[in-house]
This record gives structure tokens, sequence and C-alpha cells, in this order.
């Protein structure tokens, strides 16, 4: 569980990287950066994060949805929808293949609608995590410094 949540959270932060708000990270100032020098190619990394996207969507989508949806620091379903304009635009993938991502970003908006209201509950500090600020799953309280953590275990 904690590979495939890595795996989400890195998915989440590339997807965001090259078509979410973290473009700008990658843009150069004053004109294009010359990407063959380095031989990063952005289409393509986004049709590989977008094809494994629909294959966790395709073995399970709500479970695919709940894993996604917990890497709330980079993940946002309109990111999801991004990506699938920016697919359609440079025809990355046919339309079929984009046709059946629709139900998955439909489930992916409507967890993104259901976090928003969970998150203006007001949550104990003790109950966060300290390095994502989220609801930690399984808190654990450690004996001498009284200090609680998450248990992976």
């Amino acid at each position: 569980m904690l590979l495939e949540q890595l795996l989400h959270t890195t998915l989440d932060y590339q997807l965001d990287t090259l078509v979410g708000p973290g473009i700008t990270k990658i843009k150069a100032s004053g004109g294009l950066p010359d990407y063959q020098n380095f031989d990063f190619e952005p289409k393509d990394l986004i049709k590989q994060c977008t094809q494994m996207y629909t294959s966790f969507a395709k073995a399970d989508s709500n479970e695919a949805v709940q894993i996604i949806g917990r890497g709330s620091r980079y993940f946002k379903a309109s990111t999801f929808t991004k990506a699938g304009k920016f697919a359609g635009k440079y025809s990355l993938f046919d339309r079929e293949k984009l046709a059946e991502r629709d139900p998955f970003i439909q489930k992916l908006q409507a967890h993104s609608q259901q976090q928003g209201a969970e998150e203006e509950v007001d949550t104990p500090e003790e109950f966060l995590c300290e390095m994502t600020y989220c609801i930690m799953s399984n808190p654990v309280q450690l004996l001498r410094s009284r200090k609680i953590i998450v248990c992976y275990i």
C-alpha cells in the first residue's frame, strides 16, 4: 500500500508539474528551454503518466481514486482534466482512449469535492501529520516524547 501511495504521489507531482500550476517551474525565462539537450520530452512524459493512471483505473477505479486522492499535496482533479485536454490537443491518444478516462476523471472530481467538504472541518493539530499536514490514518503516541506519529506497521 505504501508503494502505491508513493507511486501515485509521484505521478500526481509529475502531472502537476507538467500541466498544472507547476509548469512555471520548468519554463525557462527569456524563451523556450532546449529540451533536446537534456533528452526531455514533456509530451512523452504526460502520455506515460496518463497511460499509468488509465491502467490503474482499469484495474480498480474506486481504489485508484481513493489512493490518488490521499496524495492531497499535488492532487487536483483539474490537473487530470488539463492533462486530458493536452493529450487531445497534441493527439497523444485516439478519441476512444481519451473517452475511457472520462468516468475516471468524473470520480476524481467527485472525490475532490468530498475532500473539500472534509477540509472545512476543524481537525485538532495532534491528528495532522507534521510533514503532509493531512489527517493521520493510524496515529501512535511515542512513550518518552509523547509525540504522535503515523504507524506504517
